[in-house]
């Protein structure tokens, strides 16, 4: 398991261990004031003199600890994994180089760049304006399709020819 999958793990592990307590007892206390016949949207607290919604406190700690679960992840996903982008990105850099026989290190570097955080983001053919998409624009083009072709979009976007499809049939996404 990497460092950064470890750090998600354990830092999930600890909102769960400060936040599971407190909202399955706050679920308890609203089902025993259920089974008493007493309101847990009203419950008077005399020693502190309030009145108390024990279902707005729950939904409130639910918010919370849902609030915390995304900000944790997504300070995972900015701060641990660009740390290794970096790595990465150097190692690949060296093998193009090494691939190319050096020729990468004289050529513009768009010419055989690898974006390694477009590929972590699931994008494996590059970023917009890589290679092979640009590859792919212009054979495309030059068959006269252009981006919001119907053929064109079946064969690269398809997800987006059913939306399209959908919206002309009155079905809305």
């Amino acid at each position: 398991m990497s460092n950064c999958k470890k750090a998600l793990e354990e830092g999930l592990n600890k909102i769960d261990e400060n936040y599971k307590p407190l909202i399955q007892e706050t679920a308890l206390v609203i089902d025993n004031l259920n089974k008493k016949g007493l309101n847990p949207k009203k419950f008077y607290d005399p020693s502190k003199d309030i009145e108390i919604d024990w279902e707005v406190f729950l939904f409130e700690l639910n918010r919370q600890r849902k609030k915390a679960i995304e900000e944790f992840k997504n300070y995972i996903e900015n701060e641990c994994y660009e740390e290794h982008e970096a790595a990465i990105q150097v190692s690949v850099d060296k093998s193009v180089a090494i691939i190319t026989g050096g020729l990468s290190e004289v050529l513009p570097k768009h010419f055989t760049h690898i974006d390694v955080r477009e590929i972590l983001k699931g994008n494996i053919l590059g970023g917009k304006n890589s290679l092979l998409n640009k590859l792919q624009d212009d054979i495309f083009g030059l068959a006269g399709m252009g981006k919001n072709n119907d053929i064109r979009m079946a064969i690269t976007r398809p997800d987006k020819l059913a939306k399209k499809v959908l919206r002309k049939l009155g079905i809305k996404l």
